[in-house]
């Protein structure tokens, strides 16, 4: 730092010498560069300020790995930035909450029940701990559609110049009044999902429950590998049973799952978990998810053959074509060849 200084103090001594040999006295006005240099003496100080703070950011996180502090500032760090997004997005469900007290944005018992479903069964939630509620989503969705139609009609009729105002109003109300569709889509698929999974599901936990074993960790291991409405079937399961216990844990699935299979296994686990005799409803149970899978194989074969049927169907006239045209070329080369006479 000391040879940077002195190596600045002789360059600025080397550009006045060459300034004022020219004929130069100085700037008029301002004075001698170098005097000016030396009057504004808090920018030095400033730049000499900047210069070791940047000095002692550096020196810190060199040292401070060192000492092992480092690691816990970034823990600490860390559990507050989780601490305070936790925080916005509660404030956030409060407001949507309070919204839905508002006759406007409030909606009918059918669709209460039905958004009921939807936030249930799919897990819904705003952040991690904050969930929807179904008076809060249909809140939210009937406030963004509000504030389309007024941004639709502010593009209209305030800025007629500017029609993008109005085109991203217009999106937001049919967003706004697609999202039961997709919300209805994203259950099918769900359900879909379950009719394909959950056999592979069932014989990880089936030999378990006849010998009497740990199912709830068979549950929390197959979680981490689960994909689609599986995953979100043990995610709510595990949190359910870990939250509220075995038996409250069951009754309050039961209520929200409707699906047969689901509806079946939860009430074998309430049976399992207390202590009867669930042997012979697991055989069955799993005899019958034999059969089901048996026939959704079958299904899926016959619609891999419908395809191939019709892709053949398909290409038939094409390769047909591609024939002809092939022997067509072929022949008017052998009839003009000399060779052919």
């Amino acid at each position: 730092m000391g040879f940077m200084l002195l190596t600045a103090d002789y360059a600025g001594h080397e550009v006045v010498d060459m300034y004022n040999s020219q004929g130069n006295s100085g700037i008029p006005g301002i004075g001698g560069l170098w005097d000016t240099f030396i009057n504004n003496a808090f920018l030095v100080v400033g730049i000499w300020s900047v210069l070791m703070f940047i000095f002692l950011i550096v020196g810190v996180h060199m040292i401070l790995p060192l000492a092992g502090v480092k690691k816990t500032v970034d823990v600490y760090s860390q559990r507050m930035s989780v601490d305070q997004r936790y925080n916005r997005w509660k404030r956030i469900s409060n407001f949507f909450k309070k919204i839905a007290d508002i006759s406007l944005f409030r909606g009918s018992e059918t669709e209460l029940a039905s958004y009921e479903t939807y936030v249930s069964q799919l897990g819904m939630k705003l952040y991690e701990g904050v969930p929807w509620t179904a008076a809060s989503l249909v809140a939210a969705v009937r406030l963004m559609m509000f504030g389309g139609i007024l941004l639709t009609l502010f593009g209209m009729f305030l800025l007629g110049v500017t029609p993008i105002i109005s085109v991203v109003g217009l999106l937001t109300v049919v967003v706004s009044l697609c999202v039961p569709t997709m919300l209805s889509s994203r259950l099918l698929k769900v359900s879909k999902d379950i009719d394909k999974d959950f056999y592979g599901f069932y014989l990880l936990v089936y030999h378990s429950m006849l010998e009497g074993g740990n199912v709830e960790s068979l549950i929390r291991m197959y979680n981490h590998r689960a994909k689609g409405g599986m995953e979100l079937f043990t995610t709510q399961f595990l949190y359910y049973i870990g939250t509220y216990g075995d038996t409250v844990g069951c009754d309050k699935l039961g209520a929200i799952f409707t699906h047969p299979y689901l509806s079946r296994f939860i009430t074998m686990y309430r049976g399992f978990v207390r202590g009867a005799d669930v042997r012979s409803d697991a055989i069955g149970f799993e005899q019958q998810l034999a059969d089901a899978e048996e026939r959704r194989i079958e299904d899926f074969a016959l619609k891999l053959e419908e395809k191939a049927h019709i892709a053949f169907y398909v290409l038939m006239p094409v390769l047909i074509q591609a024939i002809i045209s092939a022997m067509g070329i072929f022949l008017s080369d052998i009839f003009e060849s000399n060779a052919f006479w």
